[in-house]
């Protein structure tokens, strides 16, 4: 799906935009691209009157087919009013909208309607997405879009003969990992002691394995000094930092754990932490 825009070309001086159309003898949502304005307010005017000639096109389809939802359409109906209101971590809302937004939606170059998807079609859509330079793109965007129909399965918004197993497959990617010489963390730690910022972070993934967001979410009280144990009870999220207003409040973005580890720490890790006295005082408040 291209990106409704109003665009300039500095090459013939005009002014272009891309639009929502509704071929009415094949039932879907094509983006053609109507250019030659000779200035920005003519370009907004045309804009504004296609894509209310859009809103009605779409209405009467509506009205004669019975189908409330194009394939896109349904996806953000999908987001907002279904996955937001059974996903309380911030962290795969993120990752979540993220696919749909850059790698799902601008890879559907004609929206169908709901009724009138066929596996073809979406296998046409994940190659799209495949072809993407994200390393992952076609296996994240199979598992979402196939979710996503199968929520539009349950609500008897496709056709019965739609098949799942027809739908494509991609290999999985397995992660690239990187086997550090005992050099290479011995230079990597001389660094990062300097800088009181990083230098117990890096110690605690290093040496206790936590994790970047279980190091955010780490609290004082977290810490057994006299049994070395640091007990991981919650993880925060990068994008956690901003927060989120909900209709119950602003969410901070912490994810709570429902199953607390508890990890033995080596000495001279819990040496770090004493031996740097008044940055735990003020963190003691946390």
């Amino acid at each position: 799906m291209k990106e409704t825009n109003i665009i300039y070309d500095s090459v013939s001086n005009t002014w272009s935009i891309i639009v929502k159309v509704v071929n009415k003898s094949l039932l879907q949502i094509e983006y053609p691209e109507l250019t030659g304005y000779k200035t920005k307010e003519d370009a907004e005017i045309a804009y504004h009157k296609a894509m209310h000639q859009f809103a009605m096109d779409m209405e009467n389809i509506k009205s004669i087919t019975g189908v409330k939802y194009t394939l896109s359409s349904y996806i953000e109906h999908w987001y907002v009013d279904i996955f937001k209101q059974y996903t309380t971590s911030p962290s795969y809302l993120h990752t979540t909208d993220w696919a749909i937004q850059r790698v799902i939606l601008p890879s559907i170059e004609e929206d169908h309607l709901l009724i009138n998807l066929t596996p073809e079609y979406i296998n046409d859509i994940l190659q799209r997405c495949a072809k993407l330079p994200y390393r992952t793109a076609g296996i994240v965007s199979r598992k979402i879009l196939c979710t996503i129909l199968k929520t539009a399965e349950a609500e008897e918004l496709l056709d019965i003969k739609f098949s799942f197993e027809s739908i494509i497959t991609f290999p999985r990617i397995p992660p690239k990992y990187i086997a550090y010489e005992k050099e290479d963390i011995c230079k990597l730690l001389e660094i990062a002691k300097k800088s009181d910022a990083i230098y117990l972070e890096i110690l605690l993934c290093l040496f206790a394995g936590l994790r970047i967001g279980e190091v955010r979410g780490l609290n004082y009280d977290h810490v057994d000094f006299q049994n070395n144990t640091i007990t991981i009870m919650q993880q925060i999220p990068n994008e956690s930092y901003i927060e989120i207003k909900t209709e119950n409040g602003i969410d901070d973005g912490v994810v709570r754990l429902k199953i607390k580890l508890q990890i033995k720490v080596i000495n001279s890790v819990l040496v770090v932490f004493m031996n740097w006295f008044p940055f735990l005082v003020a963190w003691q408040s946390f």
